[in-house]
């Protein structure tokens, strides 16, 4: 027996797009934070495993400056984020494309800092195994903080040379959702790897 179709209702005057939970692009980027999130999550349960067995109250303590301004930085970096953020949100294509801008000058400055901090570590990537998991952490979230520089990047470059359309809105909405992540996992790793030693 054949079931006729029934119309159950016309969705063609939905629109296209959304911000937040009804948007796919949301979902996607809230998967892609849980994901990073528990790659971080691993690596310092794999420090905090090698602590104890590292002889760690024997090597001197790491220098807080480089660490101390990456993170300064980034915490800086969730007032404009959070402005953009509400910008987009709102559709309001001159102040959305200034925070782009911004959001890449101060990623860029980030991942500078970033270069300088791994340069000033006190312990090499092959010294021990818990050199290997500090290089590990902060290697790791540099490659996520570059992915989403290259974002605030493309999007900026996208934006002042074509029309901005909605979608784009909840692109950049979603783009600085993640970067919230960026920001905490900056302040995670600081704690973890500049402050640890100090406390434990």
């Amino acid at each position: 027996m054949i079931r006729a179709e029934t119309i159950v209702g016309d969705v063609s005057g939905l629109p296209d797009h959304d911000v937040g939970p009804g948007s796919l692009g949301w979902w996607g980027t809230i998967g892609l934070m849980l994901i990073q999130g528990m790659g971080l999550l691993l690596a310092i349960g794999a420090y905090y495993f090698l602590f104890p067995q590292s002889g760690q109250s024997n090597q001197p303590l790491p220098s807080l400056l480089w660490g101390s301004v990456v993170t300064g930085l980034a915490i800086v970096s969730a007032i404009p984020n959070a402005w953009i953020r509400r910008r987009a949100r709102q559709h309001e294509l001159r102040a959305t494309q200034t925070g782009l801008s911004l959001m890449t000058g101060i990623g860029v400055a980030l991942l500078v800092s970033r270069t300088l901090e791994l340069a000033a570590l006190d312990v090499r990537w092959d010294s021990n195994a818990q050199g290997s998991v500090i290089w590990s952490l902060l290697v790791l979230h540099t490659a996520y903080m570059t992915a989403a520089v290259i974002g605030w990047g493309l999007m900026a470059a996208h934006g002042l040379r074509t029309e901005m359309t909605n979608r784009r809105f909840s692109a950049i909405a979603s783009s600085a959702l993640h970067w919230h992540f960026i920001v905490l996992s900056s302040v995670a790793l600081y704690v973890v790897i500049y402050w640890s030693p100090r406390l434990l």
